[in-house]
């Protein structure tokens, strides 16, 4: 018997077994997407690190001269080697531009994934979003006049669509 209030006691008692087995699966369902959310949610945040890695490693790497243009290459040899998944070329890209795009996430980040980060990431964070927040409506503004001068046709031509 389940301790608790009365309510559940009480939904518990003459419980048949088809009434076992939908509450066993009404458990296992709202588990289910608790569990999908959380592994999303993890893997957003260890492709975001993986990005601030590398782009850590671009920056300060003691042996970054020794890779130069081939690191990427080099590291997802190295990485898939160890089976560590979804560490090609092209998802390592990807990554690193997650990280740029989206530097907020930092902030996000439990006190235990901080300790993680490479030393002064967080100041690269700070300055990164802080750039985005002083340029990012400065862009917006100059796009918006850009492509307001511009007419559909001349946007479709200049894309070799017209």
């Amino acid at each position: 018997m389940v301790q608790g209030n009365n309510n559940q006691e009480s939904s518990f008692t003459g419980l048949n077994f088809n009434g076992l087995v939908k509450g066993i699966r009404q458990v296992h369902d709202v588990c289910s997407i608790h569990a999908k959310r959380a592994v999303n949610r993890d893997l957003t945040v260890r492709n975001w690190l993986i990005g601030l890695y590398i782009s850590e490693f671009e920056l300060k790497g003691a042996d970054r001269a020794v890779y130069g243009d081939r690191l990427i290459t080099e590291l997802s040899k190295h990485l898939l080697k160890l089976q560590i998944s979804n560490c090609n070329r092209r998802q390592l890209n990807r990554y690193i531009q997650f990280f740029r795009t989206y530097p907020e996430i930092w902030g996000t980040l439990s006190p235990q994934l901080k300790r993680l980060l490479p030393p002064g990431s967080d100041r690269r964070c700070e300055t990164l979003i802080q750039l985005q927040n002083e340029y990012q409506p400065v862009l917006r503004d100059q796009f918006s006049h850009v492509s307001s001068s511009i007419t559909f046709s001349e946007q479709a031509s200049s894309l070799g669509l017209g």
